[in-house]
């Protein structure tokens, strides 16, 4: 019973993944994706033109001026800091936020044990 539950659940996982691209431009995932990271940086454009390959929606936000209410329409958020520094993001969000979000890097892992996120440092 449980093989032929796993057979199920991996056939329609594979035909929701077909149907899904097939009905996307360009078998793109149909997420609108927030990146926030460092402007006119190599690495912010680089994100930039990696997600834009993925996903239907990508928008980039200024890492030095980000407000927790530019989150608003992405289903996805993303916080980077353009590279590795020993302490923590410099960025303020609600005990109410609820987005969907991955922190990279270091800073990210610190930001996250600050707020007592089951994650913290993977």
């Amino acid at each position: 019973m449980k093989r032929l539950l796993t057979i199920a659940l991996l056939l329609l996982t594979f035909f929701e993944a077909g149907s899904l691209s097939a009905a996307l431009p360009e078998g793109k995932i149909n997420l609108q994706v927030l990146y926030v990271g460092l402007p006119d940086t190599d690495r912010t454009k680089s994100f930039k033109s990696l997600l834009e390959e993925h996903f239907t929606k990508v928008a980039i936000a200024d890492y030095n001026t980000f407000q927790e209410s530019q989150t608003a329409g992405a289903d996805v958020v993303i916080l980077d800091k353009d590279g590795v520094e020993w302490k923590e993001l410099n960025i303020s969000l609600s005990d109410e936020y609820s987005k969907p979000t991955i922190t990279i890097g270091t800073p990210g892992a610190f930001w996250c044990h600050h707020k007592n996120l089951k994650i913290r440092y993977m």
